[in-house]
């Protein structure tokens, strides 16, 4: 998975709107971490740190995709997740997740699928767990 170049995170109190959309096939570079906060956790506490990452995005069986998804947060090591990813039948958010590699989990993420003629390419974005104390993030990936 190609990791990209470090990226600082930032706070966001107002997060975007994940409503699904069709998953596409592809390698995906990290470009953007919005961390999920009040508008006081954003203007007094949150600190911005450096991420790394990246996400491959392939068929999987029964209408699921296999999620490969690399990331290096605060620079203290990469994380490597494997997620096999089911979208609702209408593609709509959340995913439901089963994760086969780091340890065996089942829960649910919101995503969103962007088509941008601003960006010339498709992104996938994802609302998934950052630092601790339960902390979320919106991650962004944009492909290759």
């Amino acid at each position: 998975t190609d990791m990209g170049t470090s990226i600082k995170s930032d706070c966001a109190a107002i997060p975007p709107f994940l409503n699904g959309g069709q998953i596409q096939n592809g390698t995906y570079t990290l470009t953007k971490v919005s961390d999920v906060g009040s508008f006081t956790f954003c203007n007094n506490t949150f600190s911005a740190v450096p991420f790394q990452g990246g996400l491959v995005i392939s068929s999987g069986p029964d209408n699921s995709s296999d999620l490969e998804l690399a990331l290096d947060g605060d620079m203290t090591g990469r994380r490597s997740f494997s997620w096999n990813a089911t979208p609702t039948k209408s593609s709509k958010s959340p995913l439901a997740i089963d994760q086969t590699c780091s340890s065996a989990a089942s829960f649910s993420l919101p995503y969103n699928v962007v088509n941008s003629s601003a960006l010339g390419k498709a992104a996938f974005e994802i609302e998934a767990p950052y630092g601790s104390a339960g902390a979320s993030a919106v991650y962004h990936f944009e492909m290759n």
